[in-house]
């Protein structure tokens, strides 16, 4: 049930923007009733907040299939794969893409997209770590 009222919720989103974006209309799109809507999320922030969780949810597990194997790649290769990995992220869905970055600011809860931000942290320390031998500093000043 959840999944289909997201599902609507990007539908809306993606089309109509955030101004007309009402739970009235994402429960229409989405074929379920306004209260089984109110059921799962109790407004249209938390809508958004649980959109753009999935969103990124998504986004982080394309990247993280792009890098599952880049143990017996150089760091140029690995740095090409990562770079393909995080585009391939960003082009899931991209117009509910576009909508969640241009609304996201009317969502106070940005936990998600710090818990995100962390894990691509973590695979940038771990490609440097584990190339740590190729990686020369030949512009430091003494």
């Amino acid at each position: 049930m959840v999944e289909m009222i997201l599902d609507g919720a990007a539908r809306v989103l993606a089309e109509r923007g955030y101004a007309e974006m009402t739970t009235n209309l994402v429960a229409q799109v989405a074929g379920v009733s306004v209260g089984s809507l109110y059921q799962y999320l109790a407004n249209k922030d938390a809508l958004l907040q649980a959109l753009y969780a999935r969103h990124s949810k998504h986004m982080q597990r394309v990247a993280t299939s792009v890098l599952a194997d880049t143990a017996s790649r150089t760091l140029r290769e690995s740095i090409g794969v990562f770079t393909r990995a995080l585009l391939a992220g960003h082009l899931v869905d991209m117009d509910l893409h576009r909508a969640l970055e241009k609304h996201s600011p009317f969502s106070a809860d940005r936990q998600s997209e710090a818990s995100d931000d962390m894990d691509v942290r973590g695979m940038v320390s771990r490609l440097l770590e584990r190339h740590r031998d190729e990686i020369i500093h030949t512009d430091l000043v003494p």
